[in-house]
């Protein structure tokens, strides 16, 4: 009886403790369970957000020649916006309303380059040189030129330093007319050209078209072969950025291919000195590509566009917003003036520049009108009076529009820089007083010159609600 009774116990301690066990067994499993479905949401989790972040964001690596990852960029989402304007038109003051902006990127007129370095000539087109024949005729932007053009924008808003001309990325308005954000690059790009690297001494840009300047002029002519030639001799080599344009030669209604061989020598003097440049900023352009990946928000400005190339590029770019500019054309024309920056086709006379302006300015409006209607909500027009007179109200605008907040930093510069008393150069981006600025040709132009400047321009000074009669 004992006997069965000790067995029984026994029974009933190893039952337990087999129940112990089990128990044990089921909260370490449950709890390896828990663990795996943990790390496996958790994985899934960091899946989901590289995808999400992927939709935000591509990623650029850079290799040497082993195929070694050596440079890592991230280049974010952006708001990207150009400046669509005229030379001396105001835009400088917009513009500074982005350069302050300590995540935006700011291109300062970078299509000049694109023109220097097609034709091989200096930096610095004048828009109505570009825009118009010596006969006065509007000029049509060849196809090459639309290509290039259209490919210049694309690389820019995407951050793809490594496709820009070097015309672009080293033009002398990337070094002397300093965009914030860009000075680490500009100081590298200053060392290069001061010898003070292990290149040694490079030549610049600027100075390597000097051999090209007697082929190469700087204006269209309706009789002058020379800029049809160049830029066929030039991208014929083949290591020209731009030798897969279908750049087709076309005079008097007949193709023509010109004989490079007499200028043979200069084409690859230039081509050679130019390649030397760009080996050499090879250092300075991923300062370049972090800024601009880094960047919220890219913003291009124009001077040598016209509203029908903007339109294509809309239409090639969906998310692209465009600012159309404008300013009093007596203001701009006396600007001109005053800056030594009258044009040739005008025979540097200030009426004539003003009636060449005017021609420009009604053309972009016709075809603003059909922006307006096509891409409704994607172009805002602006008044440069509106921004100097007014600048807190245009800026908020203008930044509304873009669907961005105001940053501190330019709440600051307007307050501290737009009205105050600045000095500057003449391509300086702060302004004296507003008032003064706007309505300096009243006083700065003859009464002669006021009459015959209203009497070209009268459509855009009447659709525009400028005053006509001045007393």
């Amino acid at each position: 009886m004992a006997a069965s009774s000790g067995s029984q116990n026994g029974m009933a301690i190893l039952s337990g403790k087999k129940k112990v066990c089990i128990k044990q067994f089921i909260y370490i499993f449950v709890s390896v369970l828990l663990v795996v479905m943990v790390i496996k949401v958790y994985d899934s989790g960091i899946r989901l957000d590289e995808q999400s972040t992927r939709l935000d964001q591509s990623i650029k690596i850079r290799t040497n020649a082993t195929g070694e990852s050596k440079h890592r960029i991230t280049v974010l989402k952006k708001t990207k916006v150009l400046l669509m304007t005229y030379m001396r038109g105001g835009s400088s003051l917009l513009g500074e309303m982005i350069n302050q902006n300590p995540k935006a990127v700011y291109w300062f007129e970078p299509f000049d380059g694109v023109f220097s370095e097609l034709y091989g000539s200096r930096h610095g087109w004048f828009p109505i040189d570009l825009l118009y024949t010596d006969n006065e005729h509007l000029r049509l932007f060849t196809d090459y030129e639309e290509d290039a053009l259209n490919n210049l924008l694309t690389n820019l808003i995407s951050c793809n330093i490594t496709a820009l001309p070097t015309d672009t990325i080293a033009h002398y308005a990337m070094v002397n007319i300093i965009q914030k954000r860009f000075v680490p690059y500009v100081d590298c790009l200053k060392q290069v050209n001061s010898g003070k690297t292990i290149s040694g001494k490079v030549v610049p840009p600027w100075q390597c078209k000097a051999n090209l300047t007697k082929y190469c002029p700087r204006r269209f002519s309706t009789s002058d072969k020379r800029l049809t030639t160049c830029v066929y001799c030039l991208h014929a080599h083949p290591a020209s950025p731009y030798r897969d344009l279908n750049i087709s030669l076309h005079r008097n209604g007949k193709d023509f291919v010109p004989d490079c061989e007499q200028t043979s020598a200069a084409y690859e003097a230039y081509a050679n000195c130019m390649r030397s440049y760009r080996k050499a900023i090879e250092g300075c352009t991923p300062l370049l590509e972090e800024v601009c990946g880094a960047s919220g928000l890219v913003a291009i400005k124009a001077i040598r566009l016209r509203a029908d190339l903007v339109q294509r590029m809309m239409l090639a770019n969906p998310d692209l917003k465009v600012v159309h500019e404008i300013r009093d054309p007596r203001g701009i024309v006396l600007s001109r003036r005053s800056t030594g920056l009258l044009s040739e086709t005008s025979r540097k006379n200030i009426t004539h520049e003003a009636s060449l302006l005017c021609q420009r300015i009604a053309y972009d409006l016709s075809i603003i009108r059909n922006i307006e209607a096509e891409f409704p909500g994607r172009i805002l027009r602006i008044k440069y009076e509106d921004l100097a007179l007014q600048p807190e109200q245009t800026t908020s605008a203008f930044y509304q529009f873009l669907d961005l907040d105001v940053p501190d930093e330019v709440v600051s510069y307007l307050t501290n820089s737009v009205s105050a008393e600045v000095q500057g150069n003449a391509y300086s981006t702060m302004r004296k007083n507003g008032t003064e600025s706007v309505f300096k040709w009243q006083t700065k132009l003859t009464d002669d010159q006021i009459r015959a400047i209203n009497e070209v321009c009268l459509d855009i000074l009447e659709r525009y609600s400028y005053p006509i009669q001045v007393e």
